[in-house]
């Protein structure tokens, strides 16, 4: 059976009386359709067109005065309920008596009757009437209740899409995450075989050819030879010194950031003729280890790089601490180059750089362009130590 929940039609020249009959209708009558006219030839063309259970009609509505007893003699099912004001209350008399089935007044403010008459009305319908309007009035809750229940699990389902997205984005980061850990660990693996053979070259051609020269020497005896032997240790000793500076430099450790870069920019510039303007900016206290190797290790990578490739003879190097941490600047005026074209993790060393920074909650940013130079700024978190000073 196709059930359909009860339709009416509201009929008032007047939309601001349409509309406050209305209200109370569907406070009445809750969940009922509500379809409107203005004048007698709508209701007929509307009820023409769309059946109801419900006619409530202003009387008398122009232009058929005698619209009541058109509606009773065509559709005669139709329960058909009449109102008119307080002053036109006797005019409603002659229409009931022929066609309305009940009344009720409407005094601009109120609709005094507006229940009992809707009661008496219904009552006329007579037993199969009721019954047909009870099962559209379940069928109504029904489909309420479907529309909840519809509207209750769209509701979950945007829930499990956006906890499905939430979901895909963690992993992909973690992907990402993973990705650059390994990248890491490739490049950390890289830099130590790096490093162990470097050390061993120096080892095997610097150290193991003075050391056979000694040797020699030491065999022929003479006052001479032994005069060569205390050069060539000399000479030895500053090289076992120069490879043991260039792992890792004892005053990073014993003296702390500061006496060490400034001893790293002496070596820098006898070995590469470019002067390093350094500016520091108030007192440079001790700071925990490993932010004092990661902003040591910066300063020493990026001025490698204005040393092969942004030929210039000067660079300034920047240092300011803070209560939260140090804050880095190395600044060129060279050659510059497109960021867009750095290579992570290419020969220039910017991801190592990068890297330290991020293993430490901080961040490196470079700014840069063909011809205009190269500025790089570290911030490194962290607090000064007590108890270690420079």
């Amino acid at each position: 059976m196709n059930l359909v929940p009860p339709h009416a039609l509201l009929a008032d020249p007047e939309g601001e009386n349409r509309a406050r009959v209305r209200r109370e209708l569907l406070r009445e009558l809750p969940g009922v359709l509500v379809a409107e006219a203005g004048d007698s030839d709508t209701v007929i063309r509307s009820l023409e067109r769309q059946p109801v259970d419900l006619a409530i009609v202003r009387h008398p509505l122009p232009p058929d005065l005698a619209l009541p007893l058109v509606l009773k003699k065509r559709w005669p099912e139709h329960v058909l309920l009449l109102y008119a004001s307080l002053e036109s209350e006797h005019t409603l008399a002659e229409a009931l008596s022929t066609a309305g089935d009940a009344y009720f007044l409407d005094s601009g403010t109120a609709l005094p009757g507006l229940r009992a008459a809707l009661r008496l009305a219904w009552g006329r319908m007579g037993t199969d009437g009721l019954a047909r309007t009870s099962a559209r009035l379940s069928l109504l809750e029904d489909l309420t209740a479907l529309r909840r229940a519809e509207d209750q699990r769209d509701r979950l389902l945007e829930s499990e899409r956006r906890a499905r997205a939430e979901a895909e984005a963690a992993l992909d980061q973690l992907r990402e995450s993973h990705e650059r850990l390994e990248s890491l660990s490739r490049r950390l693996v890289d830099v130590q075989e790096a490093e162990r053979r470097a050390l061993a070259r120096e080892l095997h051609d610097e150290v193991g050819q003075i050391l056979a020269s000694l040797r020699l020497r030491l065999i022929g005896g003479t006052s001479q030879a032994a005069a060569e032997v205390q050069t060539t240790l000399a000479e030895l000793l500053d090289r076992v010194r120069g490879l043991s500076m260039n792992l890792r430099p004892p005053t990073l450790d014993d003296l702390g950031l500061l006496p060490t870069l400034l001893w790293h920019f002496e070596r820098y510039r006898a070995e590469t003729g470019v002067r390093v303007e350094f500016r520091p900016r108030g007192p440079v206290g001790r700071f925990a280890p490993e932010v004092e190797t990661a902003a040591f290790r910066i300063v020493q990578e990026a001025l490698t790089n204005v040393a092969r490739h942004a030929r210039v003879t000067e660079v300034e190097v920047g240092l300011e601490a803070r209560a939260d941490g140090l804050e880095l600047r190395v600044e060129d005026r060279g050659t510059g180059f497109e960021l867009a074209s750095a290579r992570p993790g290419g020969s220039g060393g910017l991801a190592g750089m990068q890297e330290r920074a991020r293993l430490l909650g901080g961040r490196v940013r470079i700014e840069s362009a063909p011809g205009q130079g190269t500025r790089l700024v570290a911030e490194l978190p962290g607090s000064p130590v007590q108890g270690r000073t420079t």
